[in-house]
């Protein structure tokens, strides 16, 4: 648990603003999880991949909604 606590840290740190340090870290251990259960990448980078794109639409809708 260390190691997956200092993976997520790292992992979290140089992604975001410390707002979102916390959510960022639990994605992190939720990622490092999901490796340990499959074994494989895959899973991990689907669900990475999935968090940026749900991330991405929100940002752009906040922005035109701000904006109008």
């Amino acid at each position: 648990w260390t190691a997956a606590v200092a993976a997520a840290l790292l992992f979290a740190y140089p992604h975001g603003v410390l707002a979102d340090l916390w959510t960022l870290f639990l994605l992190g251990l939720v990622l490092i999880w999901l490796y340990e259960r499959t074994g494989r990448l895959l899973a991990s980078t689907v669900l990475h991949g999935a968090f940026n794109a749900v991330s991405i639409v929100l940002m752009c809708s906040l922005s035109a909604g701000a904006q109008r």
